[in-house]
C-alpha cells in the first residue's frame, strides 16, 4: 500500500508525528479502532483517509449512479471498492471499459433494475473479472440479441464468480448461470417451472449451497401437478454430491418438497412457503430420509400446529419463523437433543409447558431465541435457569414496554451464560434498574438491550 509517510513543518523540517510511523505500524493502531471510529479518523489527513479505508473497505460499498458511467471516471481513482451496489430503474447503454479501473477490484457486485436489456446486461458484468459474489434482481428484461447471440456473449464471463443468486425468471438468464455454474459454490436461483429442463443442462461441479426458489404457476391450460417434473429434478439433485446446505421455497404445492430427500447427504434444510390448510404432518415427509440433517429451518407459514410423524433426535439447530402454530412440549419430543432453538412463540399459555420443554432440554441446549411476550418471561424467568449448557439467550419482546430489567437477575448465577440479549423494548425507566441487576448479577454475562451493552455505569 503506497501512502506518502513523510511530513514537514511549514519551515521545511521535520517534526515528530504519528504520519512519521511506518503504514504498518499506524494499520496496527487503527485495527483497535471500531467503525465510526475509523469513518471519523478518515478526515484527518489523506494519508489516514486511505489507511482508515483500507481497513473498511471490505465493509463498505459504493452506491453507483447513472452519471458515474459517463466518462471520465475521476472517482474511480482515489478507492479499491470491494463491494459495489447499483439499484436504478433501468440499466442505461454506456461503454463498458469505463468501468475498467472500478471493477478490477470488485468482489462483491449487487444489481437491482426495474428493466434491462440483455445486450447491456452483460457488457455491464464482462469488467468484473474479479467478481466472486453476485446478486441479481429485476423486474423485466427485454431482448435485444437472439438466444445463441447471447449464450456467445457470456462465454467467459466473470471466470471468478462463486455465488450467484438470480431474482428474475427469464430463459436467457439461464445460458448466463450455465457459462458459471461449473465453479460456483452457492445459488439462489428463482425459476419458472418450464425452465427446469435448462436448469438441468447446468454443469455443477463444486456446489455446496443451493437454495430454489420455484415459480409453481402452470402453462398452457396444465396443472402444477402436470407441469411439475418431480421425478427428473429428484434425479439430478442426486448427483449433486457436494451440496451440503439445500433450500427449496414454494406456495401450496408441498410435494415440491420431497426433492429434498434426493440430497441425503445434506446437513442443513431450509423449507419455506404458504401452506395455511394442510396438516405439516403432510408437508414435511422428507425430513424422515435425511440422515445426516443437523440444521432446520421452517419459514412456513400456516394456520396448523407443528407436528411431524416421528421425532428428529439428529437435528441439533432449529429455527422456525412464519406463522406456524408452536406446542412446546411438542416440540421438545419432537427435537430432544437441540443445542440452538429460534423461535416464535404465539400460543404458549402456561407455565407448565414451559418448565416441560426446558426440562427436556436441560443438558443440550446452549443458544435459545425467543419472540415471546415480556409479562409471560417476567412471570416465568426462573424456569430459564434450568439450562445447565446455555451460553446464549435472546429475548424477542415485539415492542412491549419495559420498566425493570432487575427481573432478569433470576439467572444471573448461571457461569455458562455468556451474552443475554433484549430485543424491542419501548421506554427507557429500565434503565433506572439497571445497577440493581448487576448488584444482584454473580454471572460474566454480557447484557444488551436493544443492541447496545450495558453495565453498572
Amino acid at each position: 500500500m503506497e501512502v506518502d509517510q513523510v511530513k514537514e513543518t511549514g519551515s521545511g523540517s521535520l517534526a515528530w508525528s504519528l504520519d512519521h510511523l511506518p503504514n504498518e505500524i499506524l494499520l496496527k493502531i487503527f485495527s483497535s479502532f471500531n467503525f465510526w471510529e475509523l469513518i471519523f479518523y478518515t478526515k484527518i489527513s489523506p494519508r489516514w483517509n486511505k489507511l482508515c479505508f483500507y481497513l473498511v473497505r471490505d465493509r463498505v460499498a459504493l452506491e453507483l449512479q447513472p452519471e458515474m458511467l459517463v466518462p471520465p471516471q475521476v472517482w474511480t481513482q482515489s478507492r479499491c471498492y470491494r463491494n459495489v451496489r447499483f439499484e436504478n430503474a433501468l440499466l442505461p447503454d454506456f461503454d463498458s471499459s469505463c468501468l475498467q479501473p472500478l471493477a478490477e477490484h470488485v468482489q462483491r457486485l449487487k444489481l437491482t433494475f426495474l428493466v434491462a436489456d440483455d445486450g447491456p446486461l452483460v457488457e455491464f458484468l464482462r469488467p468484473f473479472v474479479k467478481l466472486e459474489s453476485l446478486e441479481l434482481k429485476m423486474g423485466k428484461m427485454h431482448p435485444r440479441k437472439s438466444r445463441p447471440r447471447f449464450l456467445k456473449a457470456c462465454s467467459g464471463i466473470l471466470p471468478a464468480l462463486r455465488q450467484l443468486t438470480i431474482r428474475c425468471c427469464y430463459m436467457k438468464l439461464m445460458g448466463l448461470l450455465a457459462e458459471v455454474a461449473p465453479r460456483l459454490v452457492s445459488l439462489d436461483l428463482e425459476l419458472l417451472i418450464r425452465l427446469l429442463p435448462l436448469f438441468f443442462e447446468c454443469q455443477f461441479n463444486v456446489l455446496d449451497s443451493l437454495t430454489l426458489r420455484l415459480n409453481m404457476t402452470g402453462s398452457n391450460g396444465k396443472t402444477i401437478t402436470d407441469t411439475f417434473p418431480k421425478e427428473k429434478l429428484v434425479q439430478f439433485l442426486s448427483q449433486m454430491k457436494h451440496v451440503r446446505k439445500f433450500a427449496i421455497f414454494v406456495e401450496f404445492f408441498h410435494p415440491a418438497f420431497d426433492v429434498a430427500s434426493a440430497l441425503t447427504a445434506i446437513d442443513e434444510l431450509t423449507l419455506g412457503g404458504n401452506f395455511w390448510v394442510l396438516p405439516i404432518k403432510t408437508i414435511f415427509k422428507c425430513l424422515e430420509q435425511l440422515p445426516q440433517l443437523r440444521t432446520l429451518n421452517i419459514a412456513v407459514d400456516s394456520f396448523h400446529w407443528l407436528e411431524l410423524e416421528k421425532p428428529l433426535p439428529h437435528v441439533t439447530t432449529l429455527n422456525i419463523t412464519g406463522s406456524v402454530r408452536i406446542h412446546l412440549p411438542t416440540l421438545a419430543r419432537t427435537f430432544p437433543n437441540l443445542r440452538s432453538l429460534a423461535v416464535i412463540l404465539r400460543d404458549i399459555s402456561t407455565a407448565a409447558e414451559l418448565n416441560f420443554a426446558l426440562s427436556a432440554w436441560e443438558n443440550s441446549m446452549e443458544e435459545l431465541s425467543m419472540q415471546i411476550s415480556l409479562e409471560f418471561v417476567q412471570k416465568l424467568i426462573v424456569l430459564f435457569s434450568t439450562l445447565r449448557k446455555i451460553r446464549k439467550i435472546i429475548f424477542d419482546f415485539e415492542d412491549d414496554y419495559m420498566d425493570d430489567i432487575a427481573f432478569l437477575s433470576a439467572i444471573g448465577g448461571q457461569d455458562t451464560l455468556q451474552e443475554l440479549h433484549i430485543r424491542r423494548v419501548r421506554g427507557s425507566a429500565w434503565r433506572d434498574t439497571v445497577p440493581e441487576l448487576f448488584d444482584r448479577w454473580t454471572s460474566s454475562c454480557a447484557v444488551f438491550v436493544n443492541g447496545m451493552r450495558v453495565g453498572r455505569s
